[in-house]
C-alpha cells in the first residue's frame, strides 16, 4: 500500500521537536524551555480557534482566553528571571 507524502510530516516534526529541545535545555533550562513549549501550544490553538484553521468552528478570542495567554507570557518571564 502506498502512502501519501503528507503522511510523513509527522515524525519529520517530532524528530525537529526533539533536536530543538535537546539544544535549548542546556541553554535555557528545563523548567523555561517546557514554559516555552507550553505557551506555543497555547498561542497555536488560539489561533486554530479564533481563525477556524483547519476546517474548526471559529472560536473568538474572550477575555479569559487572552488573559490565560497574558499568564503564560508572564510564567515564562517569572521563570527566565
Amino acid at each position: 500500500m502506498r502512502s501519501n507524502w503528507w503522511l510523513w510530516t509527522g515524525g519529520v516534526y517530532g524528530l525537529v521537536y526533539l533536536a530543538i529541545v535537546i539544544w535549548l535545555i542546556p541553554r535555557f533550562g528545563s523548567a523555561q524551555v517546557l514554559a516555552l513549549v507550553v505557551m506555543g501550544q497555547m498561542f497555536a490553538t488560539l489561533a486554530f480557534d479564533g481563525l477556524g484553521l483547519f476546517g474548526l468552528a471559529i472560536r473568538p478570542f474572550d477575555l479569559s482566553k487572552l488573559a490565560g495567554a497574558a499568564l503564560l507570557v508572564a510564567r515564562v518571564y517569572l521563570i527566565r528571571r
